[in-house]
């Protein structure tokens, strides 16, 4: 079989993969999607995120607790002052000092630290939510990257048999100039198309190149030297199984995707410290204990006074404990409150319309999947007709052409025809995938290719 007879077979099946597939540490694309989440400095900032909302909801949960606190002050005086021990006023040099504990515990605040709990505890969620839709989105940027090389690949290879295929016409060409069956001017235009074919084939080159950069930039890599991915065998005549109906797929997300999930905790959160703020206008009631002593330099045992008085005794005898019920009725505060339960009303509409933009958003994301998908399929199965009949056209006028019956334009006509349906059926193809992936994402459904 000559080199021209197999160009046929060699533009339909020969896949150019590039050295890197090769490679023994090739990944496959879940390694890729791992690689990305480890490495993802937006997933790590959200992380802390997460953390700083917990501490919130733990500093929340705290603030029901009491609080106690113990205190202690040494002086040292000089000049008049008011002797306690018999409360005159002498003017001298002298120490003294105090210790104590004192304690409050919260009653009743119009359930303002209850709601503030619940409001941080939505949040926190909500933050949780978050990583975890943030983590979809790095998978199916990974999964986009991914399946765009692949796709680069399968044009280049398209761009190499073009090429091989020209070049071998320019030598036949050639020969037919020596035998005087062509004219020059059919020569010279080959060499122009084996010229722009070469091009094609180098942009295609640098296609693959770019969509590796793209891909090791996801993976937080200084550059894409050294990295390579596997190709699954699941792209060697795919398979293009139905697609749920966009209806189902978003009663599923309405249920189950973080995104949507992370907007309803965050309107929770928001109308509960709205109800928070609320409380502020209510009374509030704490209980309130102090034990209490102090000595002095200047201390007179009143049983012995010229005894000396040490510092121990003297906190023993000073002893000093209160307890109070406290209530603070709010009466007015330069419209601070007011303010505050505004602010918190409009965070909540605020937080009711993100809501709904994102069920929005994910719901045409789904029909915009769909449609393509639905699209990319038809196309698909289209080309491979016109796979079909392109290969026998192409191999007729090749033989025609062999035979000095055709022309060289009839020849790169049938070729160009052939050319064209593999590309489309290759761009339908990767559509297709890419937009079954995102279905699959709002499904729950793990990524992979294999």
């Amino acid at each position: 079989m000559s080199k021209l007879s197999s160009i046929g077979f060699l533009i339909v099946f020969v896949l150019y993969p590039g050295p890197q597939c090769y490679s023994q540490n090739a990944l496959k694309l879940e390694d890729c999607i791992q690689m990305a989440l480890d490495r993802n400095i937006g997933l790590k900032r959200q992380g802390l995120q997460v953390d700083l909302a917990k501490d919130n909801l733990q500093t929340s949960q705290a603030a029901r607790l009491p609080i106690l606190e113990g205190f202690y002050s040494h002086n040292m005086s000089s000049g008049k002052t008011v002797n306690y021990e018999d409360y005159t006023y002498i003017n001298t040099q002298y120490q003294d000092g105090n210790v104590g504990m004192q304690g409050s515990l919260p009653l009743f605040a119009g359930f303002s630290n209850w709601y503030q709990t619940k409001s941080s505890k939505y949040a926190y969620q909500s933050e949780s939510e978050r990583q975890q839709e943030l983590r979809k989105s790095v998978t199916i940027e990974v999964t986009s990257a991914f399946l765009q090389i692949l796709f680069n690949q399968e044009l280049l290879a398209v761009a190499v048999a073009k090429l091989e295929s020209t070049q071998e016409q320019l030598r036949m060409n050639e020969g037919f100039f020596t035998a005087g069956r062509m004219s020059k001017v059919e020569v010279l235009t080959m060499k122009s198309q084996v010229a722009q074919d070469n091009l094609s084939k180098i942009q295609a080159e640098n296609d693959v190149r770019s969509a590796y950069l793209s891909l090791a930039q996801l993976l937080n890599l200084e550059n894409e030297s050294g990295l390579a991915i596997q190709r699954p065998a699941s792209l060697e005549g795919p398979v293009l199984p139905d697609i749920i109906d966009p209806v189902k797929v978003y009663e599923f997300a309405l249920s189950n995707h973080p995104g949507i999930a992370s907007a309803e905790l965050l309107l929770k959160s928001r109308e509960s410290g709205l109800a928070a703020m609320r409380a502020g206008l209510s009374p509030s009631v704490s209980l309130n204990g102090l034990v209490y002593s102090r000595y002095s330099e200047l201390g007179v045992n009143q049983l012995n006074p010229t005894a000396a008085y040490p510092y121990t005794e003297q906190l023993k005898d000073n002893m000093y404990s209160r307890a109070s019920v406290n209530v603070s009725i709010p009466l007015f505060s330069q419209f601070q409150v007011r303010s505050r339960i505004n602010q918190a009303r409009i965070q909540a509409d605020d937080a009711r319309l993100s809501l709904d933009q994102k069920k929005l958003a994910v719901r045409q994301d789904i029909q915009l999947a769909y449609s393509a998908a639905l699209n990319a399929r038809a196309k698909y199965q289209a080309t491979e007709e016109a796979i079909i009949s392109a290969t026998e056209s192409f191999n007729l006028t090749r033989e025609k052409y062999t035979s000095g019956l055709s022309s060289s334009v009839d020849f790169k006509v049938a070729q160009n025809q052939l050319i064209q349906a593999q590309l489309t059926q290759i761009q339908s193809k990767f559509e297709f995938i890419i937009r079954a992936k995102i279905l699959d994402l709002y499904l729950d459904k793990p990524i992979t290719l294999e």
